[in-house]
């Protein structure tokens, strides 16, 4: 039980104000994050500044409130698309195998041969710098994961009864996903993690 694992607990309580600063920024921000004023460069904490400010006066509080409003849609934004891409693929591959299922496997294979952070950054600069060009690369490089674990769960109820009954009736394919192919996907959502996008955002920004 999660009330029973204090670290885990301490986890989702910290996840949670994370979330809560971010949605609730416009009326927990002291000041709006883009408000510059040198007088009061690298001012300490104060009551109007929490956290004090930056080198351009702007109140570091709100940058960071606000700033988490950028990270965890983004997050949430490139985590649906990779898992989207990442499933679909996954389920061709692993349902149709052959020549099918090698070709993109191979893909799957030099993305994941390939330092993950460094092809990124790669795809980012051949793009150019920009939010969606950000989450293109990540993207990019984050759907093998799932579409390898997705084939392999695939690959193990390809031959059990009910596809093999299902056939039989000439039931369509897309049918045997909707009736219980799919359904692995969540098993795979778990193993892979949730927090890849967070740290391959956070990595690219550091770059600029």
């Amino acid at each position: 039980m999660l009330w029973r694992d204090r670290t885990a607990l301490a986890g989702l309580v910290i996840v949670a104000v994370a979330v809560a600063g971010a949605v609730l920024a416009p009326w927990l921000a002291p000041a709006p994050p883009d408000t510059v004023n040198v007088a009061d460069r690298f001012a300490g904490p104060s009551l109007s500044h929490p956290l004090g400010t930056d080198n351009l006066g702007r109140d570091t509080l709100s940058r960071l409130l606000f700033g988490a409003q950028l990270s965890l849609s983004t997050a949430v934004l490139t985590t649906l698309a990779i898992t989207l891409i990442g499933i679909a693929v996954g389920l061709v591959s692993g349902y149709y195998g052959g020549f099918v299922d090698a070709a993109i496997m191979r893909v799957v294979d030099v993305l994941l041969a390939l330092p993950r952070l460094v092809l990124a950054l790669a795809i980012t600069g051949i793009l150019g710098v920009g939010l969606v060009n950000l989450i293109i690369a990540i993207v990019a490089v984050g759907w093998a994961d799932y579409s390898r674990v997705v084939r392999g769960l695939v690959l193990g109820l390809r031959e059990r009864p009910f596809v093999e009954g299902a056939r039989a009736v000439s039931q369509p394919a897309t049918s045997l996903v909707g009736s219980g192919v799919l359904g692995v996907t969540s098993r795979a959502r778990r193993i892979v993690g949730r927090c890849g996008p967070v740290i391959s955002r956070a990595g690219r920004a550091f770059k600029r």
